[in-house]
């Protein structure tokens, strides 16, 4: 289900530390959503709400009666995006097979993809994969890399890896994968990247790398790692 304070968390930390894009209202950022024109059309809060229960068939009648497959909730986004959300490979067929872009964005610019890669659901992140989801995006953009090293989970981070994710992908503000694990403490994570070739010298916007980040919130270990792999 959609947890507001696991949402908020990560949004905060992104718009205030990384410089996400404006976090805009979400009704501002429905404008992939059409006019209703049919009162069989739920309103993105029902939707929403609905299709995080899993509730198929109700998602087919809504489908059958002309809702669009990329209609979007008031968070989340589209059903197959609540679908990746929830780790609910059926609702997410349901969308998919009824036309659904897989690499659709969110308000947020968030795909089906980073939701899946963020909750931890790696057999949705197989899935999402096998139809064409697309692990790289255009130059600093956040990625479902980022989102799986931030939220810890390593499986899923060596899934992308494998497929072709960049290792060195950067956010809107130039922050690298390997500076969300620092920031996370994921010394583990932080270990493994370096193992795997992420590169100690990139700095963001800011000016700040990898190493200025252990340092400034006092990740000692992880600092020792950096700084050993820039010498």
């Amino acid at each position: 289900m959609y947890h507001p304070q696991h949402r908020l968390r990560l949004v905060a930390l992104l718009a205030g530390l990384f410089l996400f894009p404006a976090a805009v209202p979400w009704a501002e950022a429905q404008t992939a959503n059409p006019p209703r024109t049919s009162a069989a059309y739920p309103d993105p809060v029902r939707f929403r709400q609905q299709m995080e229960y899993g509730l198929i068939d109700q998602a087919k009648e809504w489908l059958d009666a002309g809702l669009p497959p990329d209609f979007q909730g008031d968070r989340i986004g589209s059903g197959l995006m609540i679908g990746a959300w929830e780790g609910n490979i059926p609702l997410m067929e349901v969308f998919l097979q009824r036309g659904a872009d897989i690499n659709q964005v969110n308000g947020l610019g968030e795909t089906a993809l980073m939701h899946a890669a963020w909750k931890g659901h790696r057999e949705a992140v197989k899935w999402l994969l096998a139809r064409g989801a697309r692990v790289e995006r255009p130059t600093l953009q956040w990625t479902a890399l980022h989102y799986a090293v931030f939220a810890g989970h390593s499986e899923i981070a060596e899934l992308l890896l494998d497929r072709g994710a960049d290792i060195n992908a950067r956010s809107p503000n130039g922050s690298s994968v390997l500076m969300m694990a620092v920031y996370e403490a994921k010394e583990d994570l932080a270990r493994w990247l370096l193992a795997r070739g992420a590169d100690t010298r990139i700095r963001n916007e800011n000016g700040d790398g990898a190493l200025d980040w252990a340092m400034k919130f006092n990740h000692t270990n992880i600092a020792r790692m950096v700084a050993t792999q820039e010498e």
